[in-house]
């Protein structure tokens, strides 16, 4: 895990890595059910459909391919398709429980992404 930029991350011990979170997650998954074993579902779907987009449409997020869009940083073009997600939520799409798509899954991972990116530029 790269050196961590942010305040936000101070609850994690000093040299966590991603295999402590692992055991904590394996706690709380076979533990009993609850608001904490349903974030530790979310999250652990929201990474496996990451991970699968990322190997199906290649590293589009970090590193486009800059054909029509060039000049803008990774951050920048997340922040277009996070605003998108935005439009659409705006619109009411992904609130109706019918809806195909949630809107906020998307947003969820762009958000995800621009963390990475962001931990990528920093010194």
């Amino acid at each position: 895990m790269p050196d961590r930029p942010y305040s936000n991350w101070e609850g994690l011990p000093e040299g966590w890595t991603p295999s402590d979170g692992s055991d904590a997650i394996a706690d709380v998954l076979f533990g009993p059910d609850g608001s904490q074993r349903m974030l530790a579902e979310v999250g652990i779907a929201l990474t496996h459909l990451l991970v699968l987009k990322n190997q199906r449409y290649g590293d589009s997020a970090l590193s486009p391919l800059e054909i029509f869009a060039t000049g803008i940083t990774p951050r920048q073009r997340l922040a277009l398709r996070m605003d998108d997600k935005l439009n659409r939520l705006a619109n009411g799409m992904g609130l109706d429980a019918g809806d195909r798509e949630h809107p906020g899954i998307d947003l969820a991972g762009y958000i995800l992404l621009d963390v990475i990116a962001a931990w990528q530029e920093s010194p």
